[in-house]
């Protein structure tokens, strides 16, 4: 495919920070087949701290996520033929149009319905077709597999230079603490109170610290002050704690819980033990890939679409298995994403205990 090793590679993630946390799968391809090559990452604005301590990026472009068009435009003609190579995930126009821009070899992922793709086609024929209930992980490993590399690539979570005070005083004092994450960016995710609560007691009375992450945004702070109003004993992050920090911190805990968020997948990468909370989502898709099942994305087991439990390596994910409409992929139950979701809702606190003892009592 190349006359010579590509010297300058451009990877294009301009959607959520999972899908950038999942991304770093083909930095790692990338850089393992030409260790010498830099690698620039365009991401949103916000969001290059996903990147912060990885040693296979080179430079990080960012892009605001309300971009008006004549900056969009402005960013094409800067990029214009400065890369040997392109790779991006998302099928988006905008992703294909900065490949189009930045090189001549171009890898991508490809809609499933034709008639938005015959264009990308021809402008990146070495581009893969996204596929139904394909793994977002095993997307990103047949892209960076077009490329040449075939060899198991890894997630590449971000690395603090220092810990979190209060995490480090936990672990000054040998004190065990569980990571909670009570706060998917939208209420359809959300697992109910009683529900978090039962977890906090459950876990104070086996000797755990219990660390809240999330309430950065004041609607976070004024949803966990109602989630948890009363409860003593709780450790909160705060808004100094980035990505990186929050990945040291999850990194050291004994168990993260969570819903289907960006941290739950960064729970998952970083190798902690990781209960996922599951609703509307279709885990096929969006199931956290662990960095044991990274170490070999384009061939791991993917999760199956419902059970009520199933595990891949340190990742246990719960659903409602008893409901038909699991998992329906919608925004809710009323089609929004401020909506309930009565899979959640019903998903019992003594089903979360039961998989978490068994977790904990495993590692003990």
């Amino acid at each position: 495919m190349f006359a010579s090793p590509p010297r300058r590679v451009l990877i294009v993630s301009l959607r959520y920070l999972g899908d950038l946390l999942i991304s770093t799968l083909m930095a790692d391809g990338v850089k393992q087949r030409w260790p010498n090559c830099k690698v620039d990452y365009l991401v949103f604005d916000g969001m290059q701290g996903v990147l912060a301590g990885n040693g296979c990026v080179d430079h990080i472009i960012t892009l605001p996520p309300k971009a008006r068009p004549k900056v969009r435009l402005a960013l094409l003609r800067s990029l214009w033929r400065q890369y040997d190579l392109a790779l991006t995930s998302h099928s988006g126009d905008y992703p294909h149009l900065v490949l189009w821009a930045a090189s001549r070899q171009r890898i991508g992922a490809l809609p499933q319905i034709r008639k938005h793709a015959w264009w990308k086609r021809l402008s990146a024929p070495l581009s893969i077709a996204e596929q139904l209930h394909q793994p977002i992980a095993g997307l990103c490993a047949r892209i960076v597999g077009q490329s040449g590399v075939n060899t198991p690539v890894r997630i590449r979570p971000p690395q603090a230079s220092q810990p979190w005070p209060p995490q480090a005083a936990l672990m000054a004092a040998g004190q065990a603490y569980a990571v909670l994450n009570p706060c998917p960016r939208w209420a359809y995710k959300r697992w109910h109170q009683s529900g978090w609560l039962a977890l906090v007691a459950h876990l104070q009375l086996r000797g755990l610290k219990v660390v809240i992450c999330g309430g950065h945004s004041q609607d976070e702070k004024d949803y966990l002050a109602w989630l948890f109003e009363g409860v003593a004993g709780l450790t909160y992050t705060d808004p100094t704690v980035d990505f990186a920090q929050s990945a040291t911190l999850i990194a050291g805990a004994s168990l993260f819980v969570g819903p289907d968020t960006f941290t739950t997948h960064l729970a998952a990468s970083c190798g902690v033990p990781t209960v996922a909370l599951f609703g509307p989502t279709d885990p096929q898709v969006w199931g956290p890939i662990s960095q044991v099942d990274a170490g070999d994305a384009s061939r791991t087991q993917p999760f199956v679409a419902v059970a009520d439990v199933q595990q891949r390596a340190n990742v246990w994910l719960l659903q409602n298995a008893s409901l038909p409409c699991v998992p329906c992929q919608l925004e809710g139950c009323d089609r929004h994403r401020q909506s309930r979701s009565q899979c959640l809702d019903e998903m019992s606190a003594e089903k979360v205990l039961a998989v978490v003892d068994a977790v904990l009592n495993r590692i003990a």
